[in-house]
């Protein structure tokens, strides 16, 4: 009402001088409401009422900290009703999000070993969490994190094992992929075959060919460079052809070859 209730009826003989003290509307440990308040604010009343009273009559009136659940104000409760309320933040992440998480982490020009990597945590921990919370929501079942990192971690290698990205060889991978305990898919190192070309005599022409025949296809084809003794190209050629075996076709560019020389 913005004022006392006294001020608000006026003067009245049965509420003069009980503006401060809850005590006045005790009477041998049960409440005593005057007529007016009852006629006017039943509702209150009926409140007021159903408040338990003290049956220890000698017991005194005491203030108390709302707040608290002891009734004690501290420093504690002090600081928390004159800081700043923090902003209220809606619990877990929206689909959107986790969409652009997950796009985030396949989009960071990892090797495909860690890509790979990146979508079994992904899915896996997305999974173990979900089913935990229906276990506990639904089963009455409870897990600690440490147990719910253990299974995700455990997935984790397991599943690792069973892909066949290769990771970078650099220091970073190592480190990432050591530290979910999975195995390293090293690349290996590239096989340089060393391959020398040796010129022809003096006046000479070198043909070097080759030949290939598609068995279920029943055509082959061939092909041939023509160098002289400093290397120079003096012509080629490619052809298809209805030959019966892989045999025919190096005998058919040999012969082409000789034809064309």
């Amino acid at each position: 009402m913005g004022r006392p209730i006294v001020d608000y009826f006026g003067a009245h003989d049965g509420l003069q001088g009980n503006k401060d003290l809850v005590s006045a509307f005790i009477v041998d440990g049960s409440w005593v409401l005057h007529d007016l308040l009852q006629l006017h604010f039943p509702a209150l009343c009926n409140k007021i009422e159903q408040v338990p009273l003290v049956t220890n009559a000698s017991m005194k009136d005491t203030l108390i900290w709302m707040p608290s659940s002891t009734g004690d104000l501290t420093a504690k409760h002090a600081y928390q009703f004159l800081r700043h309320p923090s902003p209220s933040m809606p619990w877990g992440v929206t689909p959107h999000t986790i969409v652009n998480l997950f796009h985030k982490g396949l989009s960071m020009g990892c090797s495909s070993q860690l890509k790979k990597l990146w979508l079994i945590c992904f899915t896996s921990i997305l999974w173990f969490v979900w089913h935990a919370r229906n276990k506990t929501r639904f089963n009455g079942k409870s897990f600690s994190v440490a147990s719910i990192c253990h299974l995700i971690l455990g997935h984790i290698r397991a599943a690792n094992r069973l892909e066949n990205g290769l990771m970078h060889n650099s220091v970073q991978d190592l480190r990432i992929i050591k530290s979910f305990g999975a195995e390293c898919q090293l690349r290996r190192a590239p096989r340089f075959i060393e391959v020398v070309w040796h010129p022809p005599v003096i006046g000479w022409v070198k043909i070097n060919s080759d030949g290939a025949w598609k068995h279920a296809e029943g055509v082959g084809g061939f092909d041939a460079v023509f160098r002289d003794f400093k290397g120079h190209v003096l012509g080629a050629f490619s052809s298809n052809i209805d030959i019966p075996s892989s045999v025919a076709a190096e005998v058919m560019i040999i012969i082409v070859s000789i034809e064309l020389t």
